[in-house]
């Protein structure tokens, strides 16, 4: 057992929760971060470059201690399940590459919206994929959580750039990004052990390399006309960023793809607490209502589900020892009873 698995709750339902919960807390201040690397001098094309070359170095340490491969090397590791890391780390490049883009052509409103659809189609490919069970309270959940993002983002409807299909397209495709890797991540973790952290951590290198390649063509560069110091926020940025790849990574172990996209989205309501805390800019009053609305369902969602899980162990508890009831033909099904006793001295009077 890992040390981070020990300060853990000992039931899977709470080893999920816990680390994705952790994981988008710690990713939160990534708004204002990139507001100030912006301040520093710093184009939308460098800040994707630096902030994924971080993000890739801290993914690459933490990783592999959050990873159990007993005496596995991280080799042998990757080739546990090659059609899976692949598309773990092409789906993770895509994720940066298509969300970056989406916000540079269309409102940011729109891409937070087309986000928030990630838990539904997590849901709805965990269950063609992986048998997950889609339970009633989480589909009402998802539900709920589109309306709060909805309630959020009305504020910013006619603010920001001008709105393009192609932008909420890209938005689209990234939120369905996010679901495909979240899908990619259970199903390896669960069952192949692969190395699905470091996987992730390489998909934000790749999509530094095409940042990289594509930009000078462009007219942007990655390197020049930025201050030292943004060297040290875009550091901050991409560790950030780097928590919640480790962190996804490791809660679908224990939670299904719809419940790790549930989660995921208290980001939203968060980032403004970030910009007030720095900035003092008070957020506008349906973000501050639907993120409480937010942070309810999700509450309400987790609350149920624990309850649930604690019926589900008390079930299960009060089944085990009861013997199995013999068929009317006569003989006894296996169970405590399968073996007959041997006949006693009366018995064989």
């Amino acid at each position: 057992m890992q040390l981070w698995e020990a300060l853990l709750p000992r039931s899977d339902q709470g080893k999920g929760v816990g680390i994705a919960l952790l994981g988008t807390i710690a990713a939160t201040p990534d708004a204002v971060l990139l507001r100030w690397c912006k301040e520093l001098g710093a184009d939308d094309t460098a800040i994707l470059f630096w902030k994924c070359i971080f993000a890739f170095a801290f993914g690459v340490v933490a990783a592999p201690a959050s990873e159990r491969r007993d005496e596995t090397s991280v080799a042998e590791a990757l080739t546990l399940a090659p059609g899976h890391v692949v598309g773990l780390v092409l789906s993770r490049a895509a994720i940066n590459i298509t969300i970056s883009l989406a916000f540079l052509l269309t409102y940011a409103v729109n891409v937070l919206l087309c986000y928030s659809l990630n838990p539904l189609i997590s849901g709805v490919l965990g269950w063609v994929c992986l048998g997950d069970a889609l339970p009633p309270r989480t589909l009402v959940a998802v539900a709920c959580a589109t309306v709060s993002i909805a309630v959020i983002t009305l504020h910013g409807r006619h603010q920001g750039s001008q709105s393009n299909r192609l932008g909420d397209a890209l938005a689209v495709a990234a939120s369905a990004f996010v679901s495909i890797n979240f899908v990619l991540t259970r199903s390896a973790s669960r069952s192949y052990r692969a190395p699905v952290g470091l996987a992730s951590a390489g998909g934000v290198l790749v999509a530094a390399i095409i940042v990289a390649v594509a930009a000078p063509p462009l007219g942007f560069s990655v390197v020049g006309g930025v201050a030292p110091l943004f060297f040290v926020a875009a550091g901050l940025c991409g560790s950030c960023v780097g928590v919640l790849i480790v962190a996804f990574a490791i809660a679908p172990r224990w939670i299904t793809a719809a419940e790790t996209g549930l989660i995921s989205l208290i980001q939203v309501p968060l980032g403004p607490v970030w910009v007030y805390a720095a900035y003092r800019e008070k957020p506008p009053v349906p973000t501050i209502v639907g993120g409480c609305a937010l942070f309810a369902v999700v509450l309400a969602h987790e609350w149920v589900s624990y309850e649930a899980s604690l019926k589900k162990k008390k079930k299960k508890k009060t089944t085990v020892g009861v013997p199995k009831l013999a068929p009317a033909t006569g003989g006894v099904q296996a169970g405590f009873l399968s073996t007959p006793p041997a006949p006693t001295s009366a018995d064989s009077c």
